[in-house]
């Protein structure tokens, strides 16, 4: 009888070991491909990209390209009429924004005037 707790206690441990084993193999094939992708996305001396010819790539990233100009240029040009439309707007709607005094209304002293309770 007193070899069953010795022989659960020596199996539990390496239950607990094996465990601690399989998260670093785990955490060691992670990185292994992490380093594979990297390798293959910075396209070293061999590397050559799975089934995209170079022409398809060079297209792709040159429509890509003339996209963010187009885009860019959109994005001045709509900043121009924004700005435009702001100009239109307050030219045809004047305001009659009179400065408004800071301060709490309901104190006695609002706005600089100190003014007195009728009593």
């Amino acid at each position: 009888m007193s070899q069953q707790p010795l022989i659960l206690k020596s199996f539990l441990k390496v239950c607990v070991w094996w465990s601690h084993l399989q998260g670093q193999i785990y955490e060691i094939g992670s990185h292994v491909a992490e380093q594979l992708r990297i390798r293959q996305g910075a396209g070293g001396v061999n590397a050559k990209p799975p089934g995209i010819p170079p022409e398809k790539k060079m297209r792709s990233l040159v429509t890509h390209r003339k996209l963010m100009d187009i885009s860019r240029a959109q994005g001045q040009e709509m900043l121009l009429l924004r700005e435009e439309l702001e100009r239109l707007r307050l030219r045809t709607f004047p305001s009659f924004v009179e400065k408004r005094p800071t301060g709490n209304p309901d104190d006695l002293a609002y706005g600089g005037i100190n003014r007195k309770i009728a009593a």
